[in-house]
């Protein structure tokens, strides 16, 4: 835009001058003036439409570039869109898994349920079995002892045990298990060659006075109450001596204190072989840990030799 001044200045000049009489066209110097003044705002009014147009050409231009930026990052976001939805949708697959196993493992324990169901009423019947067993056997247990007479204790857990019988049962004794002591009547003599005496020989026991109790192949035995029929006195024809051992009397019942008995030997054809050979015994009946009654004898050192003390597990 011209400098204003210069611009009036041109403006100026170009109006016309006379130096005649004024012409009523002529316009004068404050109508030239404001002419001017007209035509200068028109002029600055049109430059400032001019610069307000290029202010808003470069305003929409930012607009634009911004838009054009703004749609540039629209592949980016439909890239990420893409992306949160492939995770939704595994998302989504992984739930529905998870679904199925919690439905499964809803499944199988229903199923634990019912087993553990079962298993609790088997358990219980199992439980009720035992009881009723407990019970018929501590009856059983109570009734021996109520038919025996015997005091009965009780173990650590509880468990109702019957006495062992006299204390003497519970102290040392020598248990007796040679196969030649076993008695195996026989109308054959048998080696007859041992004999219950001492010292100790290659046919003498070496028997000391003592407490002794006879077993054979894990069977209890006992001395014979009764004397050997007449076809088994001979030498050797009971067990391996002469004249074999037998008491003449009954045994004691559990509970009951050692009982003072007197051992005959049989032997030479003779129920008993002679009244000076009878040896003073004593004999208590206890119990073992399967509730079977054995018996524990006294036996001193026989008259003579070779006479020995044989048991039988005849009952």
């Amino acid at each position: 835009m011209p400098d204003l001044p210069f611009f009036l200045f041109l403006l100026f000049c170009s109006l016309p001058f006379s130096s005649s009489s004024p012409d009523t066209n002529t316009p004068t110097l404050s109508e030239a003036v404001r002419i001017i003044q007209v035509n200068a705002i028109q002029e600055l009014n049109q430059n400032i439409v001019e610069q307000e147009t290029l202010i808003k050409n470069k305003e929409l231009k930012n607009v634009i570039e911004t838009q054009k930026t703004e749609l540039n990052t629209i592949p980016v976001l439909k890239n990420e869109i893409s992306n949160q939805k492939m995770m939704i949708d595994k998302m989504k697959e992984e739930a529905k898994e998870k679904e199925k196993k919690i439905s499964g493992l809803e499944t199988k324990s229903k199923d634990i349920g019912v087993l553990v169901k079962f298993m609790r009423t088997v358990l219980n019947q199992n439980i009720i079995k035992a009881q009723t067993n407990g019970i018929r056997q501590v009856t059983n247990l109570e009734n021996f002892i109520k038919m025996t007479g015997l005091p009965f204790n009780q173990d650590d857990a509880g468990k109702i045990i019957p006495n062992a019988g006299h204390p003497q049962c519970k102290m040392d004794y020598t248990t007796w298990t040679e196969d030649w002591r076993m008695v195996k009547y026989s109308t054959q003599a048998q080696a007859a060659t041992h004999c219950d005496q001492a010292p100790a020989s290659s046919y003498k026991t070496g028997l000391t006075s003592g407490w002794h109790r006879f077993v054979f192949n894990g069977v209890h035995a006992r001395i014979p109450t009764h004397a050997p029929a007449s076809q088994y006195r001979g030498y050797g024809q009971i067990c391996g001596t002469n004249a074999a051992s037998w008491m003449d009397g009954t045994l004691p019942s559990l509970g009951e204190p050692p009982k003072d008995v007197t051992i005959k030997f049989s032997g030479a054809g003779k129920a008993e072989y002679n009244t000076n050979t009878r040896k003073p015994a004593k004999v208590v009946a206890c119990l073992d840990e399967n509730y079977q009654t054995f018996y524990l004898y006294h036996l001193v050192q026989v008259a003579s030799c070779n006479f020995a003390y044989c048991a039988t597990t005849a009952f």
